[in-house]
């Protein structure tokens, strides 16, 4: 469901119930909160095709995927003037759909990798 507006106390609700429940029933509890606003700068651009390797993902479009977030550079312009070029690593760029699809695929690596056991 998420955190959305006029819904969050509903959430607050669920989580501490689920917290109490595992507390009862002596489990084990992880939680995992991303604040997606910040997220999407903090992944490394050069990690983006590791975690294409588990998905069928065409060769061809690995490999555009590549050429479009791996080794970007930018220049910035003031009064006409450019600066010197500067290597982007972990920023993406505002409004771009590729980037929040493949965030969701390297959040998806991600919870792959923990140890989980499906007891609830």
């Amino acid at each position: 469901m998420g955190f959305c507006p006029k819904k969050s106390a509903v959430n607050i609700f669920m989580i501490r119930k689920m917290f109490e429940k595992c507390y009862e029933h002596n489990t084990d509890l992880h939680n995992i909160l991303v604040n997606y606003t910040q997220a999407f700068d903090s992944v490394y651009r050069n990690k983006i095709p590791e975690c294409l390797s588990p998905y069928n993902f065409p060769a061809k479009l690995k490999r555009l995927i590549e050429l479009t977030v791996i080794n970007t550079r930018t220049r910035v312009k003031i009064n006409n003037e450019s600066a010197e070029e500067l290597k982007v690593e972990s920023e993406v760029k505002q409004g771009d759909p590729l980037i929040a699809s493949l965030f969701s695929v390297v959040v998806d690596v991600i919870l792959r990798q923990l140890v989980l056991r499906g007891n609830i």
